[in-house]
């Protein structure tokens, strides 16, 4: 059975509830649910949105601080991975400019006891891939680079006749 009040919508912790339901987004109907559910308090709708209505200055300032602390945290966790990916770029860079992109490496010339090691240098592609990869997630962290392609080929949609014609008109003007 639900409590009944002659003003439930006025105790601390419904108020609080409410608040906390409407920065969530919840509709009144929603929140009159919830109270049923949660607190065992029966209100209209009606009741609700007068409620919503007469603290709206307070409700959208929790909802402007919630705004604020997300973006925050979102800001301070990009620059944080910012900071560290400039961070690896700089150990790598250091490598290249100590030994440029050569990598020595061992190798062994013949075998038993005439067997021999000799240094060995290589292009070092692997440097050159990851610091290519620290650049593209640099680019991706800054918006600098588009998520999706600008043509996507499962939306392009053109006959097989179209793209013959299409051929067809380069060939002939030299292309």
């Amino acid at each position: 059975m639900a409590k009944s009040s002659s003003r439930p919508l006025a105790k601390p912790k419904v108020r609080a509830r409410i608040r906390a339901w409407c920065v969530e987004g919840k509709s009144s109907r929603e929140i009159v649910e919830l109270l049923k559910a949660e607190l065992r308090i029966s209100v209209t709708p009606q009741a609700v949105q007068g409620y919503i209505r007469r603290h709206r200055a307070e409700i959208d300032a929790l909802v402007g601080r919630v705004v604020e602390a997300v973006e925050e945290v979102t800001i301070k966790d990009k620059s944080e991975r910012i900071r560290r990916l400039a961070g690896l770029y700089d150990r790598m860079d250091e490598i290249v400019t100590t030994r440029g992109l050569l990598a020595r490496e061992p190798k062994v010339i013949g075998s038993g006891r005439d067997a021999y090691e000799v240094e060995v240098e290589r292009f070092d592609a692997a440097l050159v891939r990851e610091l290519r990869g620290v650049l593209g997630d640099v680019a991706d962290e800054l918006g600098d680079r588009p998520k999706t392609p600008l043509i996507d080929a499962r939306t392009l949609n053109i006959s097989l006749d179209a793209l013959a014609e299409i051929k067809r008109r380069a060939l002939d003007a030299g292309e």
